[in-house]
């Protein structure tokens, strides 16, 4: 669940604050020329300006881009060789508009941004449905799990090229480009054995420790979940914008 702190939010701050650039954008976002030799301060000034209104999604000036607190993830399903499987439904990430900046580079020239944040905290909430063998009998289980996520630093990596559309040229998003890491400080399950607390928390420490629960083996699945779902919203927010419209001279 870590891999959720991939955050998500930063990069649809970073994409919105390259799309809110100009006059059909709100006017409290600063304007960022892709001829400033510091565009990369500058486009860090601009999410910190979105940061606040990320969370009910109104960006102001009628611009609004669905609610991003909490962040809702697609459903999760991992299995393992010992036919361990869990599905996480309903699954919501809390927290995610309070990151830092650690560092952000644009390269106008060829059209990419670098960027590395961080979280200090994190929390995931999810329905849970859980099936395995336990003291070699059949266990299956639901309820709710919740899972707190420490410090998290994450590296994105934003790729864009020129179309040309009716002789006017347009921005265009490749993929988006996630590497995540961090680790979970706390996992809680209710409901594996209803009000047997002793089995509960036996039960809570073996799937801690299950090797599904891994960074190596949740960071992949959030990774492409993420990129693609990034990927898509980034190309909407430019779709109506020329390219000296996003970034103006």
């Amino acid at each position: 669940m870590t891999a959720l702190s991939e955050l998500t939010i930063c990069i649809l701050l970073i994409i919105a604050s390259i799309a809110i650039t100009n006059a059909a954008l709100p006017s409290t976002i600063p304007i960022c020329r892709r001829s400033d030799p510091r565009i990369s301060d500058c486009m860090i000034e601009a999410i910190k300006a979105l940061q606040p209104k990320m969370a009910d999604g109104n960006l102001g000036d009628g611009f609004r881009i669905p609610p991003q607190e909490p962040f809702y993830i697609n459903d999760i399903a991992l299995s393992d060789a010992s036919n361990m499987k869990i599905t996480l439904t309903d699954v919501a990430l809390h927290g995610t508009t309070k990151f830092n900046i650690e560092k952000l580079r644009a390269n106008m020239q060829e059209l990419k941004m670098d960027a590395i944040i961080s979280y200090p905290s994190l929390e995931l909430t999810a329905k849970y449905h859980y099936i395995a063998q336990f003291f070699g009998r059949p266990i299956k289980s639901e309820g709710d799990i919740v899972v707190k996520i420490g410090d998290s630093r994450n590296r994105i990596s934003i790729k864009m090229h020129k179309v040309l559309k009716d002789g006017k040229e347009y921005l265009q998003f490749d993929k988006v480009g996630i590497k995540i890491s961090g680790q979970p400080t706390g996992i809680q399950l209710k409901g594996l054995f209803g009000d047997n607390k002793t089995l509960n928390e036996i039960a809570t420490a073996l799937i801690k420790e299950n090797p599904l629960f891994q960074p190596n083996r949740l960071f992949p699945h959030f990774e492409k979940n993420l990129s693609e779902a990034m990927t898509n919203i980034a190309n909407t927010i430019v779709y109506k914008a020329t390219f000296d419209e996003v970034f103006p001279e």
